[in-house]
């Protein structure tokens, strides 16, 4: 880091900054990271390298957006998006699943500096109205976040396992045009994230934020499909079953039908003259 020559008989030092930012460094004035430009500056190395060959990710920046994010490193281009007003909203929300560990969340929004914004990291359970209601993993309230041009907040995380989480970021309430803090929104929606507002399903675009891991990363590498909720429950309906009857059939009798109580009586009769005749004759036998 230069920091002069140390001899006040020269005009004072100074070093040239380019208007851009420049990938795989991070560059800090009075410590306090340098967010628009590059100071000229380099190393000496033998041999014949280029600069991809020298300088290795410290980490990657993760879009939740699925497409060309290179607008970042021109100043001012994010403001011509649309955008929302956090201080006019309850809350917004954003629902992800890291495949690797992660270790924040790097949010780019623009306005004057906005103070008292709640910033809560849920661990995934179910689905999104039992997740929110859960004690957080990490909360944090930012005191100075925002600029008159698009600036990144980092919500440092530590160090996140894998897996699915709600990141909800909720304004402190006041709404004065000195607590303003612009999220700008791109005009689809982008695969394996959903984004809430005032808990309500986003279905047009997706807002600029996204995930810091360490190393070297692409989007396809650290996010990965949504766990769904489960599918709700129902009892099957059964409908009610009735015993087959086990008892014949029976055909009536054509023959000699049942005429009543005088029928019976007759059929009675006659069996009992019937049985009295077999007998009478049998006795006449016995006597010859």
């Amino acid at each position: 880091m230069y920091e002069g020559t140390g001899d006040t008989s020269y005009d004072d030092a100074r070093i040239w900054r380019f208007m851009t930012l420049s990938k795989n460094i991070e560059q800090y004035l009075d410590d306090t990271w340098v967010h628009n430009g590059t100071f000229e500056g380099g190393l000496l190395i033998e041999g014949d390298y280029s600069r991809d060959d020298v300088f290795k990710a410290l980490e990657s920046y993760i879009p939740f957006y699925d497409g060309d994010i290179s607008f970042i490193n021109d100043r001012g281009a994010l403001s011509e998006y649309p955008w929302i007003r956090l201080a006019d909203e309850e809350s917004f929300a954003v629902l992800f699943n890291a495949k690797i560990p992660f270790k924040g969340i790097q949010v780019y929004a623009d306005g004057p500096t906005s103070s008292g914004n709640y910033y809560i990291l849920y661990k995934w359970d179910t689905d999104y109205e039992t997740t929110i209601s859960k004690a957080p993993v990490l909360s944090e309230v930012t005191n100075n976040f925002g600029g008159f041009f698009h600036e990144k907040y980092v919500f440092e995380a530590g160090e996140q396992e894998p897996g699915q989480y709600v990141l909800k970021l909720v304004h402190n309430g006041n709404a004065d045009a000195t607590h303003k803090l612009n999220l700008h929104r791109h005009g689809n929606v982008s695969e394996n994230v959903e984004m809430y507002l005032n808990d309500e399903l986003v279905t047009d675009g997706t807002y600029e934020l996204g995930l810091l891991v360490d190393g070297e990363s692409s989007r396809a590498d650290v996010l990965g499909e949504l766990i769904p909720p489960p599918e709700p429950t129902t009892e099957p309906t059964t409908e009610p079953t009735t015993e087959p009857t086990t008892e014949p059939a029976t055909e009536p009798d054509t023959e000699n039908p049942p005429t009543g109580d005088d029928g019976f009586g007759f059929v009675t009769v006659l069996s009992f003259a019937t049985a009295a005749a077999v007998l009478y004759k049998k006795r006449k036998i016995l006597k010859i």
